[in-house]
């Protein structure tokens, strides 16, 4: 019966026909039924006789089933000497039919059996052999199932067979397979010992297979696959080399016709792939792509791994298009990928892997054609990618950033953006620096961190940028398909801090530097050549002007001409090539003062604008250059161009729908600088709108001043505006357009606390909303130092502020559509501003770049201008240099204040008082200056001739300040009667003393004034040195509407916001002060330096202490312009309050209801006058009682 057996088996081996393998496995069960009835038996020839006839005898006499098992109970004759070539030989047959059919009942049975034998069946003389068989069964069907138990019990059985004795001349088949197992192994549970076990079993299995046996390619192949294991753990490109060297020695021993072959050339393939992504190397791609080839050729189309073969074949071909551009590789790698997606449903296990292929293709080609569609596919099939894999895969997340952030450059949603920049850290975070993956994700960052640059304009993220493209170039050597990108990106970087303030010209010649070498990898055939040739022509462009070098600038028409070949009509970076070359002739126009190049720059930009996509951002940058070059051509060429023209091309840029906002704001900006003749009030208007929208994008107070503090924004643009206004003869609108550009960040913060009272009656559910998303605004705006915040943080952060800004935004239009309520948070129109003029004449100075006027606004008269011909800005700033440097040098600097005091009178203060007298404004009335620009630092208020005889201002009108006449207009506002009635006699006053704050000189003077007020002020609360702490003054400060503060001031001249008053504990910050608002607040005196100081970066916006008093309620403020004599503390404290409660009659210490007696913080200035006139009346010098100033009602 084995013989027979045998003989089928044989025929199979020879024939391959199927039928002849069912009869050996056949008569195989018969044998070992036999063996078990039969034992002597078994040996006799012709048992059966033919097959054929007897088989189904053959399956009644000894019950075999159908499934290849067998029924008998009986057990085995131990005692049968053929009993384990038996149950060898079914076993084996059994597996070789499960290779042919993949049934999986042939597996089952083929290790049932030899489980029997190996444990079971003594006298077996090649037991290592069986238990070596019964592994790599255990092997196949872990393959076919994925049942780590199966793996587990393969690798035990192959331990046992190496502890058994060996035939010499055994080939090293159980430490060949064991290797194989131990690299399943490793791929299930991670592990570097297990891969060092692997790869050392199959080194040494390989080593003792003789060189002319023919399972040597199969070892070698298998030590091959464990090295690429090997080199997946742990980046040692000697693995990946050696992994290489085994597969080609395999494949160098296989016929055409073996089997393994197809297998071995896709894994070759697949290390020469990987080899590519670490190395780079076009020869690398070209391997992988033959090997592939031929792999797909050898391959039948039932193959259960055909699809993996497919896509890595897509890959190599989408990798190849990347390095050379052709467009049929990057189709042909999009049709394998759908292909494998047709054939991998939703359920299986590997979709995901075709997705994210899908995905990268399908931007490749929507960065080559521009078609949004192919974005948007890219962009779903990454999401449903990322949605199926497993929670811990990261380089999905990576490249869903990269697409969302492309998204944001042609769209322009700032989410999108947002997202990008989480998916990015998140999938950075899990790779190492050995992980070839980190370089790739660092490029991208780099990007998105660039796009937030552009996109907030912060000089931090520039150098993030920076330190990404400089870590991902570490990790990219020569020949790293990434590094050309990575080196454009970083040369764009320095670039872009090249126009920075204080920059070197080592930035840009970094940049030019970083460029060419990113041109030299990107020979002729790269797709992204037209890239670089544009880029570097752009810097080349940039040095000839600064070294006004033509021959530089010939060299960058030269680059800009190859790049536009290279973008032919209909390609989406034609438009792109086209602007350069159109800054080229401009500026050929400008070095050799020839006009005629600038036709050339004309046709070029009109050309670039028809060929730039309606959507495209980019193309308002294209527009306002054609503005440009249409200015300067007015006058070259008379009658073919006009500023009309121009204006409009502004005006269509700036309001580009596509456009990001920095864009646009740039664009403006540089309409009112660089483009005068064609800027109208509309250019300003829009400009302004800009600058609050830019400014209003970053969330905290701390960010958005630092935005201010650089030259983004002009520092005279609300200024020019009103200057344009006058010189046009509309007052109205030069208020409305100086209100609405200065103190932004006061004016935002202000608009989180808006009247809303109507509305609760009108639309309760919005008033509800927009008071609790505005609550949650200022608590994002008034958040700590934004350097302190970790970067994570920081992100979540400004991601939650957009969230609720945009909500805020949107509900804000939702009110305006309620009845009465159109104009809600609008800038405000002249009509409700001239109401701060109700009390008394306003003046508002305004310091211009073309020209200076003072207009004094009246209640019930027209504005009124007061042109300052003799004034000018560039004086101004001398005066004020000059006004500083006096105070620094005390007693000798007096005469030069004294001087700068008459200059401001006869340039400024005395035209202003002839023009009050001419409008009948009687002496000793209150007047309010609301200067503009820098004059918000002079001292107005104490101009005069001062000289003997002589009156000074405060000898004519009593005078106050205003930062915005809305500012003035809210301290007038009246209070609440609860308000009234509580305080219409005598105030409770809060005193807040600190003669001691920790690491501060000593006060000495505070004690003296504590008793000056306590003898002139009726009710008083005092905190002093202990329980002056931040947190008994704070909670003062919301339960008294009268508040004296005696301590340190200092104002943080870098960033206002962090200006304080030193108290015992800690200091109470300029934010401490904001958060604490009081609508029903009356006066405030600061006893302290520097608490109404300006700010001398943008002195527009007012940052101080005192003005912080004023936006929390406080309507009536005195305070410091610098820093205060000790001495003057206790006597101007005492005058002002003597003034302020002279009204005040103690009947018995009972207050009378006698309205004679009211105290009015109204009379706070009237009060300062008096005050500091005693100052001057004793003899004190001039830099001492001017310091002093009052602001509000």
């Amino acid at each position: 019966m084995l013989t027979i057996s045998q003989a089928w088996n044989s025929r199979y081996s020879e024939q391959k026909e199927a039928h002849d393998l069912d009869r050996a496995i056949c008569y195989s069960k018969g044998a070992l039924v036999m063996c078990s009835r039969h034992p002597n038996l078994i040996s006799a020839p012709n048992v059966l006789g033919d097959c054929d006839s007897t088989q189904p005898k053959l399956q009644e006499e000894f019950d075999i089933s159908e499934d290849g098992g067998h029924n008998s109970k009986e057990t085995f004759f131990p005692q049968n000497p053929l009993l384990p070539l038996a149950l060898r030989q079914l076993g084996d047959y059994l597996l070789t039919r499960f290779e042919l059919r993949r049934e999986n009942h042939d597996l089952d049975s083929s290790i049932n059996y030899l489980r029997e034998l190996a444990l079971f069946v003594p006298g077996d003389l090649d037991r290592s052999g069986s238990l070596t068989q019964l592994a790599y069964c255990l092997l196949t069907r872990y393959r076919n199932r994925g049942q780590i138990h199966d793996l587990e019990e393969a690798i035990r059985y192959n331990r046992q067979a190496l502890l058994l004795p060996q035939p010499s001349q055994e080939p090293p088949t159980t430490l060949c397979n064991l290797g194989v197992c131990l690299d399943y192994l490793q791929r299930q549970k991670g592990g570097v010992e297990i891969i060092v076990e692997a790869a050392a079993c199959l080194k040494e299995a390989a080593r003792k297979w003789p060189l002319e046996h023919p399972q040597r390619a199969s070892c070698l192949f298998s030590l091959g696959n464990c090295l690429m294991s090997k080199y997946r753990v742990q980046h040692r490109m000697e693995d990946l080399e050696a992994s290489i060297q085994c597969l080609e020695e395999a494949l160098s021993l296989q016929n055409s016709d073996n089997p393994e072959r197809p297998s071995v050339l896709h894994n070759l393939s697949v290390s020469h792939q990987t080899y590519y992504e670490h190395q780079g190397g076009m020869k690398n791609l070209e391997w992988a792509i033959s090997r592939q080839r031929e792999a797909m050729q050898q391959f039948n189309a039932e193959d259960q791994d055909r699809e993996l073969k497919l896509l890595s074949l897509g890959w190599c071909l989408l990798r190849t298009y990347e390095q050379q551009g052709s467009v049929s590789d990057l189709d042909e790698s999009i049709r394998l990928f759908m292909e494998v997606r047709s054939r991998w449903s939703p359920g299986n296990q590997q979709r995901p892997l075709v997705l994210f292929r899908i995905a990268l293709a399908l931007y490749a080609r929507y960065l080559h054609s521009g078609s949004l569609q192919d974005l948007e596919e890219a962009i779903s099939s990454e999401q449903e990618a990322v949605l199926l894999q497993s929670l811990g895969e990261s380089e999905g997340s990576g490249n869903l950033g990269i697409y969302l952030w492309s998204r944001y450059e042609r769209l322009g949603k700032a989410q999108d953006l947002e997202k990008a920049l989480e998916y990015m850290r998140r999938a950075l975070s899990h790779f190492s620096s050995a992980d070839p993956q980190r370089s790739k994700l660092l490029t991208n960052l780099a990007q998105c961190i660039w796009s937030q640059y552009r996109r907030l304009d912060r000089i931090e993220d520039l150098e993030e940028a920076i330190k990404c493209d400089t870590e991902a170039l570490s990790l990219q050597p020569v020949g790293h398909p990434l590094r050309s990108t990575t080196l454009s990106d970083l040369g764009r970087c320095y670039s872009a801090r090249h126009r920075h303030p204080g920059a070197s010209i080592q930035d840009l010649e970094r940049a030019i530097q970083y460029e060419r070498e990113s041109l030299g990898l990107r020979q002729v055939g790269h797709p992204l050549r037209s890239v670089s040739l544009n880029t570097m022509g752009a810097y080349i462009l940039k040095k000839s002007y600064m070294e006004k070098n033509t021959d530089l600038l010939e060299e960058a028409i030269r680059y800009h001409k190859e790049a536009l070949l290279l973008n032919p009509i209909g390609r989406p970076r034609r438009s792109f090539t086209l602007r350069c070359l159109g800054g080229c002739y401009d500026t050929q126009s400008r070095l050799t003062g020839n006009t005629a190049p600038l036709k050339d720059a004309i046709q070029y930009y009109q050309e670039s604008i028809n060929n730039c996509a309606p959507d495209d951002p980019l193309l308002v940058t294209s527009l306002a250059s054609l503005a440009f070059v249409m200015m300067k051509a007015k006058n070259a060429f008379p009658g073919v161009y006009s500023y009309h023209d121009a204006e409009a091309l502004f005006e269509q840029a700036v309001y580009h729908p596509a456009a990001t906002l920095k864009d646009r704001f740039q664009v403006a900006t540089s309409w009112i600088t660089e483009g005068k003749e064609a800027a109208g009030i509309s250019a300003y208007q829009a400009c302004l709108e800009l600058a609050d929208q830019f400014i209003h994008l970053r969330p905290s107070v701390h960010s958005r001043r630092q935005l201010l503090s650089g030259d983004s924004i002009p520092r005279t643009l609300a200024s020019d505006a009103a200057a344009l206004a006058i010189e046009n003869g509309d007052l109205h609108k030069a208020i409305e357009l100086l209100e609405q550009g200065r103190t932004i960040i006061w004016s935002q913060l202000a608009s989180y606390h808006p009247q809303l009272h109507a509305l609760q009656d009108k639309a309760p559910e919005l008033a509800a909303r927009f008071e609790k998303l505005s609550t949650q605004l200022q608590a994002l705006a008034l958040a700590q130092n934004i350097e302190e915040t970790p970067k994570q943080s920081m992100m979540e952060e400004a991601r939650e502020y957009r969230v609720i800004s945009d909500e805020w935004n949107t509900v804000a239009d939702q009110i305006r559509q309620v009845d009465g309520f159109a104009n809600f948070m609008k800038h405000p129109s002249f009509s409700f501003l001239r109401q701060s003029a109700q009390n008394g004449p306003v003046i508002v100075v305004n310091l211009g770049n073309s020209r200076c006027d003072a207009i004094i606004i009246m209640n019930d008269l027209d504005p009124v201008v007061v042109p300052l011909s003799d004034t000018s800005i560039p004086d101004t700033v001398r005066t004020i240099i000059n006004f500083h440097a006096a105070l620094e040098k005390g007693s000798t600097g007096r005469p030069g204040i004294l001087q700068i005091l008459r200059m401001l009178w006869d340039d400024i203060v005395h035209p202003v008082v002839n023009k009050l007298r001419e409008l009948g404004v009687a002496p000793k009335s209150r007047i309010w200056w609301c200067p503009t620009c820098i004059a918000a630092l002079l001292p107005l208020h104490a101009a005069g001739p001062c000289r003997s005889n002589q009156p000074n201002l405060p000898d004519i009108y009593i005078s106050s300040y205003t930062p915005t006449l809305s500012a003035l207009v809210e301290s007038f506002r009246i209070m609440s009667p609860t308000t009234l009635s509580h305080h219409s006699f005598s105030p409770r006053l809060l005193l807040v003393t600190q003669p001691e704050a920790p690491g501060q000189a000593k006060i000495p003077c505070v004690w003296k004034e504590l008793q000056r007020i306590e003898a002139t002020v009726p009710l008083l609360d005092i905190l002093q040195n202990e329980n002056g702490n931040n947190q008994a003054v704070l909670e003062g400060l919301k339960t008294h509407s009268w508040i004296h503060i005696s301590s340190h001031g200092v104002q943080d001249f870098e960033d206002p916001f962090n200006s304080c008053f030193r108290l015992h504990d800690k200091p109470l910050t300029l934010l401490d002060i904001i958060d604490s608002r009081r609508p029903d607040a009356q006066f405030a005196f600061l006893s302290a330096c520097h608490s109404a100081a300006g700010d001398l970066i943008r002195p527009d916006e007012t940052v101080s202490l005192a003005s912080a008093l004023q936006f929390i309620g406080f309507r009536s403020v005195i305070g410091t312009m610098y820093a205060m004599a000790d001495i003057d503390g206790p006597q101007v404290a005492e005058e002002v309050y003597k003034h302020l409660f002279r009204r005040v009659q103690k009947l018995d210490g009972v207050e009378g209801p006698n309205p004679d007696l009211l105290v009015d913080y109204r009379d706070a200035a009237e009060a300062l006058n008096i005050a500091t006139k005693a100052l001057r009346d004793s003899g004190v010098p001039v830099e001492r009682w001017i310091n002093f100033v009052h602001i509000g009602a």
